[in-house]
C-alpha cells in the first residue's frame, strides 16, 4: 500500500499551447487554408482525446463530501519478521458517510517504507481514501519489525 502522486489534469502542454497558437495565427488566410487547419486542428485534437483514453484510470478528484474518519487505538504496529502487519492492531474505526468499513480498508494508504525482511522501527504514516477521492486525516505510525 504506497501513497499515490496527484493529478495533473486541467494543465495545458505546450504542445497544445502551440497547436492553438498556430491554429489561430494566420486569420488573413484563404478558406482552402482555413479549412486545412481546422482539419489538422481537429486531428490533433483527436490525437490528445485518444492519449487521454489510453491513460490508466486515476485516483478521483475529491469531491465536497465529508471525508472519512479514521480512529487509531495506537501508533505502534508490531509484526514478525516477512509478516505484513495486522493492521486491526492499530485500527478503532474507520467510517463514512457513503462507504462501509471494508471499501474504507481496501483504499488504505501508506507512506513510506517499511522492509519487512529487516528487523528495525519504521514511521510511516497511514490514511484512507473513499470511493468520491476523500482523504481522511494522516496518522503517524509505527511498524515494528521484530524476529
Amino acid at each position: 500500500m504506497e501513497g499515490e502522486s496527484g493529478t495533473e489534469e486541467g494543465s495545458v502542454t505546450e504542445s497544445e499551447t502551440e497547436t492553438k497558437t498556430e491554429t489561430m495565427s494566420g486569420e488573413e488566410s484563404s478558406s482552402a487554408e482555413d479549412d486545412e487547419g481546422r482539419d489538422e486542428a481537429d486531428a490533433e485534437s483527436d490525437r490528445r482525446e485518444e492519449a487521454r483514453q489510453e491513460e490508466p484510470a486515476e485516483e478521483p478528484e475529491p469531491s465536497a463530501g465529508p471525508n472519512p474518519v479514521l480512529v487509531m487505538s495506537g501508533d505502534v504496529v508490531s509484526t514478525k519478521v516477512g509478516t505484513p502487519p495486522n493492521w486491526s492492531q492499530v485500527i478503532a474505526a474507520m467510517s463514512d458517510d457513503k462507504d462501509d468499513y471494508n471499501t474504507l480498508y481496501k483504499n488504505l494508504k501508506l507512506d513510506g517504507h517499511v522492509k519487512l525482511d529487516e528487523v528495525g522501527e519504521y514511521s510511516v504514516t497511514l490514511y484512507t481514501v473513499d470511493t468520491d477521492g476523500n482523504r481522511s486525516e494522516v496518522r503517524d505510525l509505527v511498524v515494528r519489525v521484530e524476529e
